[in-house]
């Protein structure tokens, strides 16, 4: 649901500032895939899923585009690295997205289609604060891959789920079930209820609280940083491994998760802005 809801903001914030010229031309991107995909991914928010539908069909060559390696080591194993060897990883990804779309820009080719695609996910990826960590200590002396070797147990109010920490941010702290996947092709109801918390999202956080300069900039580094920083400050100081996480945890991080919703919403607004005006 992550990933529809920060396309849904992104959709709104294109529409406020009256750049529905650029959204058409980018679903015409969109739209020249159709024909390829199951039927699950054919619209503008739905299609921000996409990326990750294609796993379930085998196809893990592209794994790497939807995070990046970077360190965190309290017990300070690596002596002060900071990032893995990693040639493919997100950063490099969007700004592989970019190149192509800057390309022939009025072109509807497979390769702008391929990457429109993977720009819609891609953006929402970064900015989920476990795509852009790999913690190591002496118990995952190999690293916890993005939080999905450590396992939490949630609040009552979530019926005391025993989860990865991954699954449990992916899951925007449980604003979406963590048993309850939504239905795509979206019907009516489901495609109301994401119109709704995206529009809560943007109400709780909008783009007025956010320095323009935050937004308006094509800095994906910039944007790993930040959701490393939130990961290595605000997610594992305040967990303990195969415990229960507190109330107070869960409210900070479901409110972390809208703030990074909302802002990857509107920062994908200016790129799609930026391209295709």
């Amino acid at each position: 649901m992550g990933h529809i809801l920060v396309a849904q903001v992104a959709k709104d914030r294109l529409t406020q500032q009256g750049k529905t010229a650029a959204l058409d031309k980018f679903n015409q991107l969109i739209n020249a895939f159709n024909g390829l995909t199951d039927g699950k991914s054919n619209t503008f928010i739905e299609a921000a899923v996409w990326a990750d539908d294609i796993k379930e069909y085998g196809v893990k060559m592209f794994d790497e585009y939807h995070f990046t390696n970077v360190v965190y080591d309290p017990e300070n194993m690596f002596k002060g690295m900071t990032q893995l060897q990693q040639d493919i990883n997100a950063i490099n990804t969007l700004g592989w997205v970019e190149a192509v779309l800057r390309a022939n820009k009025d072109g509807i080719t497979f390769e702008r289609a391929f990457m429109a695609r993977y720009l819609l996910h891609v953006v929402g990826d970064v900015h989920q604060p476990l795509h852009s960590v790999n913690m190591f200590n002496s118990k995952h002396k190999t690293g916890d891959f993005g939080g999905n070797m450590v396992h939490i147990i949630t609040t009552a109010a979530t019926n005391s789920t025993n989860i990865n920490l991954h699954a449990y941010m992916d899951s925007m702290a449980g604003l979406q079930s963590f048993t309850e996947r939504l239905v795509r092709p979206l019907d009516a109801t489901a495609t109301s209820k994401i119109v709704a918390m995206a529009a809560q999202f943007q109400q709780e956080y909008p783009a007025s609280s956010f320095d323009s300069k935050l937004i308006e900039n094509f800095d994906y580094h910039g944007w790993v940083v930040e959701s490393w920083q939130n990961a290595s400050n605000d997610v594992y100081p305040k967990i303990v491994e195969g415990q229960a996480i507190s109330d107070a945890f869960d409210a900070d991080m479901k409110a972390l998760c809208k703030k990074r919703v909302a802002l990857a919403g509107y920062r994908l607004a200016y790129v799609i802005g930026s391209l295709f005006a």
